[in-house]
């Protein structure tokens, strides 16, 4: 809406701030030439504003009455603290949001592709310190089946670079792989 209420004000108050330049120039060729051409230009600014100003409250008092929406990943992390889980590795778009998801009660490290299809650290927007083994200890990888962020990949590349998973639960769209081990161990060295 800003974007058209801009083109739409511009197009309202240029021929207002442009009135008296004109009136001017019109004036040395003729009052009574001046006199119309300012009479068309002119444009009632007060009613145009309160009508604007009024469709901005309305869709702003609408905005506020929408019931809110939870975290897109809330459902995720309530159920990884739920089940004691609290740091663990997923794709770059599942790892912060459901970190900040979480309140804090699960860490979640970001990974990505390595040579021969196995899983490394996450080299975007992340402190090496999350995959310090002797600081951290990440026991579970989150995979998205579907969905805009879909990690399928990760399945194979934790397998790949883990061994085959101790326990596996569906949470939603989510695929959660255990190890009775600490992963960070076993990541590949990322990309140089």
């Amino acid at each position: 809406m800003l974007p058209l209420g801009a083109v739409l004000a511009g197009r309202l108050l240029a021929g207002r701030l442009l009135a008296p330049q004109l009136l001017a120039g019109r004036q040395a060729a003729g009052k009574a030439a001046g006199k119309a051409a300012g009479k068309a230009l002119r444009v009632p600014l007060r009613p145009v504003l309160a009508v604007v100003a009024a469709g901005y409250l309305a869709a702003l008092g609408y905005g506020a009455a929408q019931p809110a929406v939870p975290a897109m990943n809330e459902p995720l992390a309530t159920w990884l603290a739920g089940h004691g889980f609290s740091h663990g590795l997923a794709g770059y778009w599942q790892a912060g949001s459901t970190t900040l998801d979480a309140g804090g009660r699960v860490s979640v490290s970001s990974v990505g592709h390595g040579r021969s299809g196995r899983v490394v650290p996450g080299n975007w927007e992340t402190s090496t310190l999350l995959y310090d083994p002797s600081r951290q200890h990440a026991d579970f990888v989150v995979v998205e089946n579907s969905g805009t962020y879909s990690t399928r990949w990760l399945r194979a590349a934790a397998e790949r670079t883990f061994g085959p998973p101790q326990q596996t639960y569906v949470v939603g769209p989510y695929t959660i792989m255990t190890w009775p081990a600490n992963l960070l161990t076993r990541l590949g060295k990322p990309r140089g």
